[in-house]
C-alpha cells in the first residue's frame, strides 16, 4: 500500500492510504479487544449502501458510518470520492 499522509510518531500514528484505508495506531494493546489499534477507516463508494450490507454479519451498527467487529475493531465508513489525497 501507498502512505499518503501521516499524523503523529509511533506508535500513536494516524496513516492514510492511497487505496482508501485509514489506520491508527495505539501504543496500549488490548488483547480482548482493538489489537492494537484505535480503528480501521475505509472508502467506500456508499456509505448508506455498505452499511445496509453489513446487517447480515455478526457486527454491532454504532451510528451512520460506524460500526464495530465482534473482537471489539471498530471500523469508520468515509465516502471514497470524498477521499483526499495529497500528491
Amino acid at each position: 500500500m501507498h502512505m499518503w499522509r501521516e499524523i503523529g510518531e509511533k506508535p500513536e500514528r494516524k496513516c492514510w492510504y492511497e487505496e482508501g484505508i485509514q489506520l491508527c495506531e495505539r501504543e496500549e494493546i488490548d488483547t480482548e479487544g482493538e489489537n492494537g489499534y484505535d480503528h480501521i477507516s475505509i472508502a467506500v463508494d456508499s456509505v448508506e449502501e455498505t452499511m445496509e450490507k453489513i446487517k447480515v454479519y455478526p457486527v454491532k451498527v454504532i451510528n451512520d458510518h460506524w460500526f464495530s467487529l465482534p473482537n471489539g475493531t471498530k471500523i469508520e465508513l468515509k465516502l471514497l470520492e470524498n477521499w483526499k489525497v495529497n500528491k
